[in-house]
């Protein structure tokens, strides 16, 4: 929808471009954006995800009519039957009110650590704090909301614990926090990331193969309720 951000993330694939101000004001017209989830659900589409940029900054000096416009014209006039946002989570407490809002089938909030020691070494200082609040505030009012976790070289222990178990205290962390499910990406050194991402917070492939088994067995051993 928009390429505007109010953070500048340590892992975000556009972070060169932002800082350049390449992208800054580059965002989808609700016009054309309307003309889109129709043309893609003429082509049998049934899921939309509304992703940035941050999202919630679509629109926002008008309380956000052109994205709540999207959300009610996706659900009730082009009958998507699925339909999310990806958000840092730092500005949707007010959104959380608005009826076309509710409409949403999942708030995906972004959520890099279990402590904002972690957290905010990528998103920035003060922002787990506000992230989890709104987060929790979601939660309260009914909505079907989700974590996704980006892996970097901050979830690897450096106490010498093992090296899945900061990701394990991540899924207990979301568990707690009552989020329906919890999903991980992970940065490798490798194609794009080479060129445009801070290799800096990227893994080893071979920790997160070990993380993954660990963390596979814990699931098919039925530890997590997530």
């Amino acid at each position: 929808m928009t390429d505007n951000c109010n953070l500048l993330c340590e892992h975000c694939i556009y972070k060169p471009n932002i800082i350049s101000g390449k992208l800054r004001k580059r965002e989808i017209p609700l016009e054309i954006a309307l003309k889109l989830i129709y043309t893609f659900r003429k082509l049998g589409a049934i899921k939309l995800s509304i992703l940035g940029g941050e999202p919630t900054l679509y629109d926002i000096t008008n309380e956000w009519r052109g994205l709540l416009t999207l959300i009610y014209a996706a659900k009730k006039v082009y009958n998507y039957k699925y339909i999310r946002i990806v958000t840092n989570g730092l500005l949707i407490d007010k959104l959380l009110d608005k009826e076309e809002f509710k409409l949403l089938d999942e708030i995906s909030f972004s959520i890099d650590g279990p402590t904002p020691e972690i957290h905010d070494k990528l998103r920035g200082r003060g922002t787990f704090k506000i992230a989890i609040s709104n987060l929790t505030r979601a939660i309260k009012k009914g909505y079907n909301v989700n974590i996704t976790t980006t892996v970097t070289k901050y979830l690897i222990p450096t106490d010498g614990s093992e090296k899945w178990a900061l990701v394990d205290r991540m899924i207990r962390f979301a568990e707690e926090l009552g989020v329906s499910r919890i999903n991980f990406h992970v940065i490798f050194r490798m194609g794009t990331e080479v060129d445009a991402w801070d290799q800096h917070v990227a893994i080893n492939p071979y920790d997160w193969i070990e993380i993954y088994k660990n963390i596979r067995t814990k699931i098919v051993n039925n530890e997590y309720k997530i």
